[in-house]
């Protein structure tokens, strides 16, 4: 997953990162030892709901590894019916029996104080 600044100047690999709060802003250390700010807001209250959008689009994402979908289950219609209503993953299938599906790349921008 892909972190973007609150002014889109910077984009992180959440995965590699320390996200932080201090005092009204978001940091993100990414081991250089120069934290960068990725967002900032008028009150504590506010980065903490950032923070947890944050959490809540990092634990909705989709990860799957060798679904087994059942024989009676039309693997491929079940797939695109799914990307229809928005849930976007990458689907390999291996065999007929064997199915890999991984989340696409999801982007999460830090939101500006009135979105929060």
């Amino acid at each position: 997953m892909r972190l973007i600044s609150q002014n889109g100047k910077y984009s992180f690999p959440f995965e590699n990162v320390i996200v932080e709060i201090m005092d009204n802003n978001i940091f993100v250390c990414t081991g250089t030892g120069q934290p960068f700010k990725a967002a900032e807001y008028t009150s504590l209250e506010q980065a903490q709901k950032a923070m947890q959008m944050l959490h809540e689009c990092y634990t909705g994402m989709l990860y799957m590894r060798n679904a087994d979908f059942g024989k009676d289950v039309d693997v491929k219609e079940r797939l695109k019916e799914s990307m229809r209503q928005g849930i976007g993953f990458i689907t390999v299938f291996d065999t007929e029996e064997n199915v890999k599906i991984e989340p696409m790349n999801i982007v999460f921008r830090f939101p500006k104080e009135d979105e929060v």
